[in-house]
């Protein structure tokens, strides 16, 4: 069984894995503004949130099962699930039963809506983006951006969408699109196309943790 478990920025990949994974037992626990933490109740604005405890028991109660997590930690809305603390118990908590864990790191965030630059963009060059600088300067003023990483479990794996979207398609920069390519449907949620990137890497953890 594959569960995945997270907000908005999830609803592409979920998308996207509802048509790969035929072989598995797949299913979407998600929702706008739903990011997933067993100590705090979902957002308020999240549809789950009136069936909190009964997804949060079934979620629990899950054995030898593989969980995709992923969801915008950078949203300052998620400020009271005070992550640095509840994620990573939200993650152990999820490890138990034999489970595994992919969780799909912080997408980078852009300044500036991708979709609204996109014509007076292309007038001069083939691709919106901004400097990998940037990110990483933002990267560094918040600190639960690196919570994962604190994380030390061998049944845990980590996806990178920044590995990805920046220093890849062009050297020191975060792409949102190029050429006929968009990646990016606002400034921090990806299309099909952007999470395309990544989601071969995403099959190639399933496969190996099955194996």
């Amino acid at each position: 069984k594959v569960i995945l478990l997270g907000d908005s920025q999830a609803r592409e990949l979920g998308y996207l894995l509802s048509e790969k994974l035929e072989n598995y037992n797949f299913e979407i626990i998600t929702g706008d503004s739903c990011l997933f933490v067993f100590d705090k109740e979902y957002f308020e604005g999240c549809p789950l949130k009136s069936n909190d405890k009964s997804v949060k028991d079934y979620v629990s109660s899950l054995s030898n099962a593989i969980f995709i997590y992923g969801g915008d930690i950078w949203d300052p809305a998620y400020d009271y699930l005070e992550l640095e603390i509840n994620l990573p118990r939200t993650i152990y908590q999820l490890l138990n039963n034999q489970n595994y864990l992919i969780a799909i790191e912080q997408i980078p965030n852009f300044p500036f809506n991708p979709i609204q630059n996109k014509t007076s963009t292309y007038q001069s060059k083939n691709y919106i983006g901004i400097e990998y600088l940037y990110w990483k300067d933002e990267k560094s003023n918040n600190k639960q951006l690196n919570v994962y990483k604190n994380i030390n479990s061998d049944r845990l794996f980590l996806i990178s969408p920044e590995e990805k979207i920046c220093n890849n398609l062009i050297q020191d920069t975060c792409v949102a699109a190029i050429d006929d390519l968009l990646f990016y449907r606002d400034d921090d949620h990806l299309t099909i196309d952007g999470v395309n990137l990544f989601i071969d890497k995403i099959i190639d953890v399933l496969e190996l943790i099955d194996n």
